[in-house]
């Protein structure tokens, strides 16, 4: 099924599939998103999730007392409440593929967005099996265990240390745990697919942060921010409110319990959005290699910004101190 995809003229430009990028051909800036599209319903579904997503972060952030929880468990309690959230607001504009009944509560067993995944019609509809392979899930959790000890182990917690960790985190969680319980889900019979594609394979900025990393955000985004925004006042718009959006999140989940670095993830979240809307007037005359090398230094060079010193010192080195203590004891 195709949508239209629109420039900011607001003319009808060729059809373009809705889980795809916007193209240089087709005209308008690239999102990572998805396109533009003319659905009413769609518009109606959407016109008040920004709204609900942000009541529980504004209660998560300002009603829990600073002395209440150490930090790392403030993070992780953060976390949560925005991840429950998102999955609401996913669950809600599903419409009538919502889940229902058990479906629901193993839609909250997952912790992607696909609410549509766990639905009683999608699981009737005849389609091609989605198997996710269980081995680099069990290699990545090797990897992430040893660096999480390594990191563990160190004499004097450093940043490298914290790097460490945070390394050895997302590989154990997002690449290895996530992908695992993707492989149960699909072993089932439901057809999910896994929160990280392989994104060091994309080949190019917009695809890394689209389709290929985290797609529980990125299928919020697309929904709730990229689609009204740029019907009304372009994509580059819309991209833009995305990545800002996603900085204001790291900013409650990393700066908030860290009680430092604060700026840093909303500046690493605007470079990418700028990058973006700047790569897709330059990218088109680049070689695909040398797209995938800026794409990594893109990423990879402002990392600091996001994982700031605070953070690292203050939320996970000693949320890691407290895992290996008690798991010594």
């Amino acid at each position: 099924m195709t949508d239209i995809t629109e420039t900011r003229e607001g003319k009808a430009a060729r059809p373009s599939r809705s889980d795809t990028l916007f193209k240089p051909e087709v005209g308008g800036t690239p999102s990572p998103w998805g396109v533009a599209r003319r659905s009413r319903k769609s518009m109606r579904n959407v016109g008040y999730t920004p709204g609900l997503a942000a009541f529980p972060i504004a209660v998560s952030s300002f009603s829990i007392p600073s002395t209440a929880f150490p930090p790392w468990a403030l993070m992780w309690t953060l976390a949560v409440v925005l991840w429950a959230a998102f999955k609401i607001l996913a669950w809600n504009q599903a419409a009538e593929d919502r889940p229902r009944g058990w479906r629901l509560a193993a839609y909250f067993l997952w912790p992607g967005m696909d609410a549509r995944a766990f639905s009683s019609r999608t699981l009737r509809t005849p389609r091609p099996p989605i198997s996710t392979p269980v081995w680099p899930a069990l290699l990545s959790i090797t990897a992430g265990l040893v660096l999480l000890g390594a990191a563990a182990h160190a004499q004097n917690p450093t940043l490298a240390a914290g790097w460490l960790a945070m390394t050895g985190l997302i590989l154990s969680l997002h690449f290895g745990s996530f992908d695992l319980l993707a492989a149960a889900w699909n072993r089932a019979g439901f057809p999910v697919r896994p929160l990280m594609d392989a994104p060091w394979r994309s080949s190019n900025l917009a695809e890394f942060w689209g389709r290929r990393w985290n797609r529980g955000f990125s299928d919020v985004a697309r929904f709730a921010l990229f689609q009204p925004l740029a019907r009304r006042l372009g994509p580059a718009a819309g991209t833009m409110a995305g990545f800002a959006f996603s900085g204001l999140l790291h900013e409650i989940v990393l700066s908030l319990p860290a009680r430092g670095g604060f700026g840093g993830p909303l500046l690493y979240f605007l470079i990418q959005g700028s990058a973006v809307c700047l790569l897709h007037r330059r990218g088109s005359c680049l070689s695909p290699a040398l797209n995938r090398v800026i794409a990594g230094v893109i990423v990879l060079a402002p990392a600091f910004l996001l994982f700031h010193p605070p953070f690292l010192e203050r939320v996970l080195l000693p949320f890691l101190h407290v895992l290996t203590t008690r798991g010594v004891s």
